[in-house]
């Protein structure tokens, strides 16, 4: 490692008291374990930076040497390496952590959780063959994960029906009031209902230019076309586009359009994720705009 690349690295370090060199970043780690880790200082609720390590393969390669550790993501606090995404976990779990970050937990009550007869069965059945209890984590930006499997410490733990659920202190917090459902077959599955998940709202094109009239300084971004496509009102979501959102409001109305409205809705569902509240999918995209213009 050159002397040049061991300054940059170090300067890196000190820029923070908490510092997460990880893939992707907090918004989109692009990685499970780097995910896990942002999960962890997310709930401890601390004011940390992220380097993302794909930005610069320097940085990737150079602080594998740096920090004497072959993987992703690294945690450093007042300059020290703390460790990866296991150590990171257990340190959680068993309390060392938030001490070292000077963190008091306050205490978080059994979140309510509602069973349909159908999961209900299916855990039921799982249980009778795997010990422990349901696992539900619900990340900070609502991605769930549902599996069976022994208490680990520092969980919390809920009996619901008879059923004994484990949670992490976050996803309590997240998953109170939750409804699981499961519907067999081809298109069934574990169906969840979270009244805590942040929403956006579906918008018809024939309500489009009302709700542009209502408000005016509103901002709709057309994703996935040329520029022969973009509607006179909109702006195509490029990298200027993600800038100028950046810069707004996080109340002011925007409004998201694609071909036939799939790839709106899962920019609509990022952007409620990251604080916005007053966002918009318009339903069928462009496709059923330009049909609606022709039937008038």
């Amino acid at each position: 490692m050159t002397e040049e690349l061991k300054a940059k690295l170090q300067g890196m370090v000190d820029s923070h008291d908490i510092v997460l060199f990880m893939k992707g970043d907090r918004n989109q780690p692009q990685c499970g374990f780097s995910a896990r880790v942002v999960g962890v200082l997310e709930e401890l609720e601390v004011d940390y930076q992220t380097y993302n390590v794909f930005s610069d393969p320097d940085i990737r390669s150079g602080m594998k040497d740096f920090s004497q550790w072959p993987t992703f993501p690294q945690l450093y606090v007042k300059q020290e390496f703390v460790g990866g995404c296991d150590l990171v976990t257990e340190m959680m779990q068993n309390g060392e952590l938030p001490q070292m970050l000077g963190v008091s937990l306050e205490e978080v009550p059994p979140p309510t959780i509602h069973l349909s007869p159908g999961i209900k069965a299916l855990f039921a059945e799982s249980l009778a063959q795997h010990e422990g209890g349901i696992h539900l984590e619900v990340s900070k930006n609502y991605q769930y994960d549902l599996f069976v499997g022994p208490k680990s410490n520092g969980q919390l733990e809920c009996l619901v029906e008879g059923i004994p659920f484990y949670f992490s202190r976050g996803s309590a917090k997240r998953a109170n009031g939750i409804s699981l459902d499961f519907k067999d077959g081809d298109q069934g599955g574990v169906l969840i209902d979270n009244p805590n998940e942040p929403k956006f709202q579906d918008i018809a094109v024939s309500d489009l230019e009302d709700w542009l009239q209502t408000n005016p300084n509103a901002k709709v971004y057309q994703i996935g076309v040329g520029a022969d496509a973009v509607l006179p009102f909109a702006t195509v979501l490029d990298a200027n586009a993600h800038r100028e959102i950046e810069s707004l409001d996080k109340d002011h109305p925007i409004a998201f359009m694609c071909m036939m409205g799939v790839r709106s809705q899962q920019a609509s569902k990022s952007l409620v994720m990251q604080g916005y509240n007053n966002v918009f999918n318009v339903l069928g995209g462009l496709n059923a705009w330009t049909d609606f213009q022709g039937s008038k």
